[in-house]
């Protein structure tokens, strides 16, 4: 006899971080949320393969929110990113780095971004704006 939970439910881990959704052979699989008691963050989106996968929304402790999609647990193609300062990144990701074309909005110094980003800085063709 396997082990291998299918279906729909709630699993728990023993640092108390828990997960509600779709199951399958055991790991997350389908939509669901899960809840990090350590870091104290939140996602509740699609999941294969027990990692985040395809759409969804991460919440960190801090109160930023990351909108978009994923690939094998990681930022990765297109989302927004609305830090705790209040500030936003709208465009492309890969490997959990702003990467691509994006528009980062700084309201703290009122400057704005438009352009290519490399490894989560600005590089290449772009303009910057103050206002």
């Amino acid at each position: 006899m396997n082990n291998n939970i299918t279906g729909r439910g709630k699993l728990f881990w023993p640092d108390g971080s828990y997960y509600v959704g779709e199951v399958e052979a055991g790991k997350r699989e389908g939509f669901g949320e899960y809840f990090c008691s350590i870091d104290k963050s939140s996602y509740k989106g699609v999941w294969k393969n027990g990692l985040k996968e395809g759409k969804g929304i991460l919440t960190f402790s801090n109160g930023a929110v990351y909108e978009g999609e994923f690939a094998k647990g990681l930022r990765e193609g297109t989302g927004k990113m609305k830090y705790s300062s209040g500030n936003e990144y709208e465009g492309h990701w890969i490997a959990d780095k702003k990467q691509g074309k994006g528009t980062m909005n700084w309201y703290s110094s009122f400057e704005k971004y438009e352009g290519e980003w490399v490894k989560d800085l600005p590089e290449g063709s772009g303009t910057y704006y103050w206002f």
